[in-house]
């Protein structure tokens, strides 16, 4: 009996064993979660550089004489048209001119509108129309993108009780490198033609920059080299 006992045990044994030896070879089916590992400095240093080359933010001053002493003011009205210069410091989206009035509030009688420049003039068409925001500022009707270096002329009509357009001697403005309002404006009546004027018209530009064929291939590299960084921390969390 002892013997049987002992074969029967040795047995159950084997098969025990056996069936340990397989269950501990079987995968197991508990989930697995990758390793978080620090994003390396250069992945992140890469990141950074390419947001920092984002434009500025939308609708963001560029130049603006508004702070100088004020001096004489041009009037318009139904006789006079006028215009005040000035030059776009880069390629940019055009977002709004702000004028400084001193008599009488804008109305849907005062028109503004963009014009490229003429022999130092405003041109024969218009570029855009301007729309009344609010206040003094006044806001394209349609997407315009301004060009480097290139003068653009702010023209104001009226069909409204005459209208003034605060002036300025002075030749200084702030704003964004190579922005700069024009140092006289214009004036006529009329048929007339274009006069030019002492004194400086007080306006505000905002524009949006526009980024540069080479600075947007500078993003998109350094966002690609960013994200082959973060996918091959992510591969090998997950090995």
């Amino acid at each position: 009996m002892n013997g049987l006992f002992s074969a029967c045990f040795g047995c159950t044994s084997k098969v025990n064993s056996g069936w340990d030896r397989r269950r501990s070879s079987k995968p197991t089916n508990h989930l697995q979660f990758p390793v978080m590992r620090p994003i390396p400095s250069s992945v992140v240093s890469a990141l950074a550089c390419a947001l920092s080359l984002i434009p500025m933010a939308h609708g963001a001053v560029v130049v603006s004489n508004v702070a100088e002493l004020g001096h004489l003011a041009a009037t318009v009205d139904n006789n006079f048209t006028v215009a005040e210069s000035f030059v776009a410091g880069g390629a940019a989206t055009f977002d709004a001119v702000t004028l400084q009035l001193s008599l009488n509030p804008p109305s849907a009688g005062l028109a503004l509108k963009l014009y490229a420049d003429a022999a130092g003039s405003p041109a024969a068409s218009a570029l855009v129309n301007l729309q009344l925001d609010t206040g003094a500022r006044f806001t394209p009707v349609a997407p315009f993108t301004l060009s480097l270096g290139t003068t653009y002329w702010v023209v104001a009509t009226a069909v409204v009780p005459l209208v003034s357009w605060d002036g300025t001697s002075s030749v200084n403005e702030t704003g964004a490198s190579g922005w700069t309002i024009g140092n006289d404006h214009r004036e006529k009546g009329f048929s007339n033609p274009w006069g030019a004027v002492s004194d400086s018209l007080k306006m505000t530009i905002e524009a949006t920059a526009v980024p540069e064929p080479a600075t947007v291939g500078v993003i998109t590299g350094l966002g690609l080299i960013g994200l082959a960084g973060f996918r091959r921390i992510t591969s090998k969390g997950n090995r």
